[in-house]
Parts: C-alpha cells; sequence; structure tokens
C-alpha cells in the first residue's frame, strides 16, 4: 500500500471559487475569508484517509477528516497553505500546496502612517509656531506699551523737577541768598 494521492481542488475566497493552478495569489484586505478545498485519492482507503494541514510553516499540523478547511477573516501576511494525507497504510503523502497573500489595507501601510505622522507633526508644528508669535507679539506689545508709559513719565517728570528747582533758585534770590542759588546753579 502506498500513500494517497492529494489535489488542492479549489480556493474559495469570499464566496468566489478561484483556481488554484495559478501562483501565488494576492488578495486585497478586505478579501481574508478563505476556504480550501482538496481531495485525497487512494483506492484501497476511499473514505478512511485522513489529512493533515497547516497554514504556515511555523503552525502546527492539524489534523481532520474533512475535504475542506475555512480560515475566516485573517490578517494580513503572507500565506503557505500546505496538505498531506495517509491512508489505512499510515504513510503521509508528498505535501501539497497553494501560496496567497494578503494585502494590509492602506491605512497600515508604512507610507500611509508616515504621512498621516508627517501631517500631525507639521499640524503641532504650525500651532506651536502660532502659539509662539501670539507670545512674542504680546510681548512686544507690553514692551510698546512700558517703553509710551516711561517716556510719559519722564515727560511728566522733567517739567516738575525744573519747574522746582526753578522755583527753589528764585526763592533763594528773593531771600538774598545768591551763594546757595549759586551753588544750585552749578
Amino acid at each position: 500500500q502506498s500513500a494517497p494521492l492529494t489535489r488542492i481542488e479549489k480556493l474559495i475566497v469570499n464566496n468566489k471559487t478561484l483556481s488554484t493552478s495559478t501562483g501565488n495569489r494576492i488578495f486585497p484586505y478586505n478579501e481574508n475569508n478563505i476556504s480550501i478545498q482538496f481531495v485525497g485519492i487512494s483506492p484501497a482507503s476511499y473514505k478512511d484517509i485522513t489529512y493533515r494541514y497547516r497554514l504556515n510553516d511555523y503552525d502546527t499540523w492539524q489534523f481532520t477528516k474533512n475535504r475542506s478547511v475555512n480560515f475566516p477573516s485573517l490578517p494580513p501576511g503572507d500565506y503557505r497553505f500546505t496538505l498531506a494525507a495517509k491512508g489505512k497504510s499510515d504513510l503521509w503523502s508528498k505535501a501539497n500546496e497553494v501560496r496567497f497573500s494578503i494585502e494590509k489595507p492602506f491605512w497600515q501601510t508604512i507610507i500611509f502612517q508616515l504621512a498621516v505622522w508627517l501631517l500631525v507633526s507639521a499640524i503641532i508644528g504650525t500651532i506651536i509656531s502660532y502659539i509662539i508669535r501670539k507670545k512674542q507679539a504680546k510681548r512686544q506689545q507690553e514692551q510698546k506699551l512700558v517703553t509710551s508709559e516711561l517716556k510719559s513719565l519722564k515727560a511728566q517728570i522733567n517739567p516738575h523737577i525744573l519747574f522746582n528747582t526753578l522755583n527753589t533758585i528764585q526763592g533763594e534770590i528773593l531771600y538774598e541768598n545768591k551763594e546757595k542759588a549759586q551753588t544750585y546753579l552749578t
């Protein structure tokens, strides 16, 4: 007795039957409900065939007597469905495989994420720049106000001091204290 022959008959994606004869198939992210139908051919073992399969090399083998497996909602990635069968002889057949890939949605791609990151950075930079400009403008306005108030205060103080000084000198001259008046003038 020999091992059964295996054949992967159908690849069904979102309820659409596709040929398994082509190479690696690529599906969009939303075509991720995959069913695979297969058959093991062994006249000696007719209905007593056990199948083992795995979706990737690092997966553990799964065993079934069914002739189909379903993989609902597969995440994006590269897959290699590998199938082998054994009948009454307990010899495993040569592995048969079909490869397919499910693309990432555009919002999970590096280019999109980089673009979003750059856009968010630009927005944050613009907001920070706007806040800094507003603070600088406010600081300049406050500086102008302080300068204006200082000029106004100087303009008020100078005539007042001058008036007081002249009054003091005049008073010294009126009281005939010419030496003191002379000291104020020098």
